[in-house]
């Protein structure tokens, strides 16, 4: 600090301690010091911290005054605890502590709209599911497989979603959005494939129908490499826009890839099964 009390520079301990007793301060002080100012949300002190490997950060006010220090167990403390906030808001378990609801019936409130959602996403899917309720009847075998392909589009979009809300833990604007998004859908294609195949055959031994483990295969492959994609691209999407996006919960991803899986695998199935 200089005499008015405005942040100038740092000195390393380790520099200090080497350095010649009579040798001036300013000669060992390094200027371009990372500061944090008194406004600075804590989650992004933390991060900055982080980024930088930063034991300590000095804080400052509007007019550069130090005002105080923040060290690094006090970050490890708030990105432990901001890590558990967004673990509890994907689940749908996060009660806001300033909330006047009675404590017993909080959660209930936090919940109740996020069932709400997956219930009405799932009538809508059901909905979705009678339109192809000819093919269904034509070849009651594809109803076996639809809990197959919706289930594993559905964790592998709560997956991706988890990869990108950590991608946005790291940077809450990250560089480079689209090559996450494309960086998953291939993820989610290369598993697609495994997943595919490995069912694919099942069916076929199972049936003895070529084209229907082509088609179980073929739905897979794509429903999962959509799903990686939309799971990625939602959370990236709400953080842009600065919008929480811990409210891209499981729910709304599982349900929003039950549509998209169920128009692709039956979809398919009508044109290489039963037309």
């Amino acid at each position: 600090m200089d005499a008015v009390e405005i942040l100038v520079g740092v000195v390393s301990l380790r520099a200090l301690v080497g350095a010649p007793p009579d040798i001036d301060v300013s000669l060992l002080c390094d200027p371009d010091v990372v500061r944090i100012s008194v406004h600075t949300d804590q989650e992004l002190v933390a991060q900055t911290m982080a980024k930088y490997d930063l034991l300590a950060v000095p804080v400052v006010d509007d007019d550069a005054h130090l005002v105080g220090m923040i060290t690094i167990d006090d970050a490890v403390d708030v990105l432990t605890e901001e890590a558990l906030e967004d673990l509890l808001r994907v689940s749908g378990s996060f009660e806001d502590t300033t909330s006047r609801q009675p404590r017993f019936f909080g959660p209930v409130f936090y919940r109740l709209p996020w069932l709400l959602v997956t219930v009405i996403g799932e009538l809508a899917v059901a909905l979705l599911m009678n339109e192809f309720i000819e093919e269904i009847q034509r070849l009651i075998v594809l109803a076996l497989f639809i809990p197959i392909v919706t289930a594993t589009a559905g964790s592998v979009g709560v997956q991706s979603l988890a990869a990108a809300l950590g991608s946005l833990q790291e940077s809450r604007a990250p560089t480079h959005p689209a090559r996450t998004v494309f960086r998953e859908a291939c993820y989610g294609l290369m598993l697609g494939l495994a997943s595919g195949v490995i069912a694919g055959f099942l069916a076929f031994v199972w049936w003895w129908d070529p084209w229907l483990g082509l088609h179980i295969g073929f739905s897979m492959t794509l429903s999962l490499a959509l799903a990686a994609a939309l799971g990625s691209a939602v959370p990236l999407v709400l953080g842009r826009l600065r919008i929480d996006p811990t409210i891209a919960l499981g729910p709304l991803i599982t349900t929003v890839n039950d549509a998209l899986s169920l128009v692709i695998y039956l979809g398919l199935a009508g044109l290489l099964l039963v037309s």
